[in-house]
Parts: structure tokens; sequence; C-alpha cells
């Protein structure tokens, strides 16, 4: 009668009163608990914020009564909580809700029927109607999750919302969702992911989110580790559409969370990988100019000394292309810039993810961006690291596929694009000679992939062919050495066919270069090998070429020698 005369002015007092209705929950006498229970019932509809805040932890606490009565008539009373006012509600529910999931597996059958019926209760408040339609479900999910949280998640998930989610729901969903995030069960994990991002979508307040975020982040944050790619993607959108909805205020407490994945030493590649993913799908979502910022300071790290981080942000390169789409255009040739040279990297991992961030890059914008995504993988055809080279084997193979099976897409011949690239061709022709059996492999394969008839194709490509041997075999190391095996290897082969049009061009490029020891070096070199490999007869057709004296350098002189030798 005092609660209902003063309302609001006796909720001071609310505290002591709760303290003394307690110890009547338990009360031997039916009529009294009744009483009890009905004025408590009283007390908290009228309760407000600060009220709900004092009165929760006195009833918590009661769930531990050891008289199952008074744990019962407790589990009452928290139930009948979900009568505040939604403002109250919103801060009780998460961990009333959590409680009374507890004490669904007590020993007690009336404990657990008085659980049950709470939950019952807040379900009852609920006003999402297609919530409320499965609540039955949702209820026994909370229940018995080991057998029932599949098709609970699964109701979730073929729900077609029409209604935006509110607090009671949430204090619902919320922990069947987090069950399944940590449950060992990968479907579990995917669609109690999925769950997330519908949830995110349908909120209408971000604030509904806060009292649960500490728990999803948790979880979100173990299944972006997880062993399994699918839930690991699943997990990353997941923690993507959290952010979005709760906006750049919260954009420094994700991001915090997924770089100590990133960052941290003892992460797997498997972590990182997840959270690379994650952090990608969250900053996707904080818009250009975001992005503009954050982009070089990503691109910085993937030059950083220590070999974990090099790792970590070239992985976030993996996924932002096919999140960005065409809105990645601008960053690319950023990315190549910093991510090529890992191709040559010592460690495999980050030597391997350059190679499928340049894979990408080239599958989805190799078209559009073509002689940008190009230019720096010849350069690499050429690279004294065995490892670069072989990588750019790799990359010009997926780019001349990616633009023959375009011509082929749009019934176009698919002659052009080897004249235009005839460059790329015989730089591959030149690897077939390489002192790494991978990359030999590899050129071969790429070769026969193209090419149909070799000599009519080398008689065509003995300009581009020349031109690079003569300027790398002066070089030290695998180069000059690859350049000396291709000339003995080629030449003599096909020497009936094309030994005319080589020494032509030979002429050409010492009349060009007159002046230029170096290439002039590079001639007289060729043809030393050329005199060491060819039969005699074919050897006098050399003597074509003239050095003059005030040119000649030391190999100049040699080859010379050997000529007059053969």
């Amino acid at each position: 009668s005092i609660n209902a005369e003063y309302m609001g002015l006796f909720e001071p007092f609310i505290m002591n009163t709760l303290g003394v209705l307690k110890k009547f929950f338990g009360d031997s006498s039916e009529e009294v608990r009744i009483h009890a229970l009905r004025t408590t019932k009283f007390a908290m509809q009228n309760l407000s914020g600060y009220g709900v805040r004092q009165v929760l932890p006195l009833l918590l606490e009661g769930i531990n009564d050891k008289v199952w009565r008074a744990k019962v008539a407790n589990i009452w009373a928290l139930g009948n909580m979900a009568y505040c006012a939604p403002k109250q509600l919103s801060v009780c529910l998460p961990q009333i809700v959590s409680k009374l999931t507890e004490t669904l597996s007590d020993t007690h059958p009336k404990v657990k029927e008085s659980a049950n019926e709470s939950l019952n209760l807040i379900g009852s408040t609920i006003k999402n109607p297609e919530i409320a339609e499965t609540i039955e479900i949702l209820i026994k999910a909370l229940s018995d999750p080991f057998e029932q949280n599949k098709r609970g998640l699964e109701v979730l998930l073929n729900i077609k919302f029409v209604h935006y989610i509110d607090t009671p729901s949430l204090s619902l969903i919320v922990p069947i969702i987090e069950y399944g995030l940590s449950s060992r069960e990968s479907i579990l994990k995917q669609n109690a992911a999925q769950v997330v991002g519908t949830v995110s979508h349908l909120i209408k307040d971000p604030r509904a989110l806060l009292p649960y975020l500490d728990g999803l982040l948790h979880s979100l944050k173990i299944a972006i580790c997880d062993n399994i790619s699918e839930v690991r993607s699943i997990a990353s959108k997941a923690l993507g559409a959290l952010a979005k909805k709760l906006g750049m205020e919260f954009c420094d407490r994700i991001l915090l969370d997924i770089r100590q994945i990133l960052e941290d030493q003892k992460s797997t590649s498997v972590e990182r990988a997840g959270a690379a993913q994650a952090f990608s799908e969250v900053i996707c979502n904080y818009g250009k100019e975001f992005l503009d910022n954050i982009v070089p300071k990503i691109l910085a790290l993937t030059r950083d000394s220590r070999p974990h981080i090099r790792e970590s942000f070239i992985g976030v390169f993996v996924f932002l292309p096919a999140i960005l789409n065409e809105s990645f255009d601008p960053y690319i040739k950023g990315v190549l810039d910093h991510v090529i040279e890992s191709l040559a990297d010592d460690n495999e991992n980050i030597r391997n993810l350059s190679l499928r961030v340049n894979k990408i890059l080239i599958q989805k914008f190799g078209l559009q961006r073509k002689e940008l995504l190009i230019a720096p993988v010849r350069e690499g055809l050429l690279s004294n690291s065995w490892k670069k080279r072989h990588s750019s084997c790799v990359l010009m193979t997926e780019m001349l596929d990616v633009l023959v099976k375009d011509a082929k897409r749009n019934k176009e011949p698919v002659r052009p694009i080897f004249v235009e690239h005839s460059d790329v061709l015989a730089l591959f022709h030149i690897l077939k000679y390489d002192v790494s059996e991978h990359i030999r492999l590899q050129a071969n394969i790429t070769w026969k992939m193209f090419v149909e008839n070799t000599p009519k194709e080398l008689k065509r490509l003995i300009p581009h062919l020349m031109n690079v041997l003569v300027e790398i075999i002066t070089q030290e190391g695998d180069l000059g050495d690859i350049a000396k095996i291709c000339i003995t290897a080629f030449v003599p082969k096909y020497a009936d066919q094309i030994l005319k049009e080589i020494l032509g061009h030979l002429i050409k490029l010492k009349e060009q270069y007159e002046d230029n020891s170096n290439m002039l070096n590079g001639i007289c070199l060729t043809l030393n090998e050329m005199a060491r490999s060819l039969p005699h007869y074919q050897v006098t057709e050399l003597s074509l070429i003239h050095i003059s004296e005030p040119t000649r350098l030391l190999s100049i002189s040699y080859a010379v020698f050997c000529l007059k030798k053969k």
C-alpha cells in the first residue's frame, strides 16, 4: 500500500524492504509466500534504473540460497523484472537470463520448473512477432543447449524478419549465440556467427547490444581463429556487421582486440589469417576517408622487420580486394609496390601470402589494370632471387590465362595477346633453362600452354630473346648462367631454322650500341657461347660480326679467340 501510494518516494527503502520480503520467500505458509511475492512483483514494476541496479544483485544472490523454496521465489522475482520499463529492462535482462539459464540445470525439479516459467515470463514480453512465435523453441535451446542449440540456431536463421529485434528478444537470442560460438561443432559456430550478422542488422538502437558486447566480442574473437576456414570467414563477416552497427565509437576497441592476435608472435598462421579477414571486414565499414588513412599504415607494416608482423598485415590484402571490389582500385599500386618484394622473402608463409595477394589482384583487376599489374611481374622474371623468379612465373602465367580466357569468352582471337606480349613469351623460353628445377618446370608448363609450334614461335621471338640474352649474360650469378645455358641449349637445336635471324639481329644490336661497351661485351659473350656449342660448319657464319678494336674488351678478345680456334 505504501509503495502504491508514494511510488518513487518509497524506492530508497526498497533494498531494506526486499531484504525483509526475501525471508518470507521460503516461508512454510503458502499465504505468506504469496503476499511476499505479490508485494515484490508490484515493487518491480515501478523501479527506476537506479532501483534496478540496487535490487538485481540481491535477487541474483538469492538464487544461491540453500532453501529450494527461497531459490524458487528469487527466480520468480527475477522473472517478474521483465515487467520493468523498457529502459530498465535493457539493464537487467542480460544478467537475469544468464542466471536463469544456469538454474535450468539445477537438481531440484521445482527450481528447474520455476526457471523455465520465468524465462517464459520474459518471453511473454517480447514484442517482435517473429521471435514470439518461436519462443518455445528458443527456451528449449536455453534449457537444453547440448541437444537443442542447433535447432534454436536453425530457427533463428530461417526466420524472415519484418520487425526490429527488441530487448527481451535479444536477451534470449544472445545466450544461444554464445553457446553456438563456443561449441566444438563447426556447423554450430557457423550458424551462430550468421545469427550475429542477422541480429546486428535488425537492432534499431545499437545501445541495446552494449550489455552483450564483451561476451559477443570474446566469442567471435575465438571463432575467427578457428581451424575451419568457413567458420573464420563467417565469424569475420559477423564481426564486421557488429562493428558497422556499433559505429565509429567502438572502432578502436574492436580493432584493438583483433590486432592483439595479429601482433602476437605466438599466433599461428591460421589465427593470423582469421584475424586479417576480421580486420578487413571491420575497417571497410567506416568509409573512404578512414581507409585512406589506415591503408598506408597497414602497408608500412608489410615491411616491418618482424616476420610475424609482415605475415599478419600482408594477409589483410588477401581479403580487402574482395570486400571493396572496384573501390580497391586506388590502393592497387601501393599494394604492388610493398608486397611484390615479399615474393623473395626468406619466410615461406610470407612468400605464399604475397603470391596469393598478387594472384587475387590479377584475377580481380587483370583486365582493367593490365599494364600496372604486368610491369612488376615482368621485372620479377629476371630477378636475381630464384624465389621471386618462380613466383613471377606463376603470376605471369595467371595473367596470360586471364587475358586468354577473356578473349575466348568474347569470341576474339587470342593470337594478338601473345604478339603484344612477345617479350614475356621470350622470357618464359629463357627460363626453361633456369638453374632452378622449380622454375624450369613452371616455365615449360607455361610454354606448352600457350605455344603450339616452338620453331615458328622462336623465329618470331628472336629480337626479344637476343635482347634479353645479350643484356643478362654479362651479369654475375644465376642470370648470367641462365643465359649461357639457354644459348648452348636452344641455338644448336634450332640453328638450321633461326641462326641467320640470330646473327642478323646481333649485327643490328652491334650497330645500335656501338658506343656501349657493356652491350658489346654481351654480344661477344653470346657469340662465344654460340661458337662453343655450334658445329664447325656453322661457326664460320659468326665471322659476319666484326668488333672494332677501340671497343675490344677482354671478353671480346676471348670471343674472337674462340672463333679463330674453332
